[in-house]
């Protein structure tokens, strides 16, 4: 940490994970870390949900793995994201 005020280190987190209901499903899934409850203390959490970020709404369909068990196999070309 490079200390407190302006030069100190930002941390992305997903909003979802600070409990904004940006989820698929208009949810959240409120994480109660100790780590982030520092970060948030100190001031150096950047909230964001990068779903809404790129224009999907809330809620929204879901989307669901096909064709391969996780998104390693999506990204080898074994499935596909629908």
């Amino acid at each position: 940490m490079r200390g407190k005020g302006a030069d100190m280190e930002r941390v992305l987190v997903s909003a979802c994970l600070l409990g904004s209901k940006v989820r698929y499903n208009g949810s959240f899934r409120l994480n109660h870390h100790p780590i982030l409850a520092r970060w948030q203390l100190e001031g150096r959490i950047v909230q964001i949900c990068p779903e809404v970020a790129a224009g999907f709404s809330t809620p929204r369909p879901p989307a669901e793995i096909q064709g391969a068990g996780d998104g390693h196999g999506v990204l080898q070309g074994q499935g596909r994201v629908i």
